[in-house]
């Protein structure tokens, strides 16, 4: 019985937390394996075509954002899928976490 508490805790959980944590706009922060080496998170940036916008005290978290950016404000369809590609791209080239980098600029100061 403990155990089917524990599952319905964690799955409300879940159903709060991966709404706010989903990438909404341009600047996302990726999470790397920990133990890794120290360049691999600019790796994984280089092999998505990312820039960095700003790094914390651990070597494996960062906010990202695409190197190529939309100036026309109209094509908000555009850039949907823009940061979803780019998502996409980080997950390919090694990123274990891709949230949204507003909530994790907090955590990076």
């Amino acid at each position: 019985m403990r155990v089917l508490f524990g599952v319905n805790i964690f799955i409300c959980v879940a159903v709060v937390a991966i709404p706010i944590l989903m990438p909404k706009n341009d600047k996302v922060a990726i999470i790397t394996p920990p133990w890794g080496d120290h360049g691999q998170i600019f790796s994984v940036i280089d092999k998505a075509d990312g820039a960095l916008v700003n790094s914390g005290r651990a070597d494996w978290i960062a906010v990202v954002s695409p190197q190529t950016q939309s100036s026309d404000i109209n094509q908000s369809n555009k850039n949907a899928e823009a940061t979803n590609d780019f998502v996409a791209k980080l997950y390919q080239a090694g990123a274990w976490l891709v949230i949204d980098g507003s909530i994790a600029t907090a955590c990076l100061i």
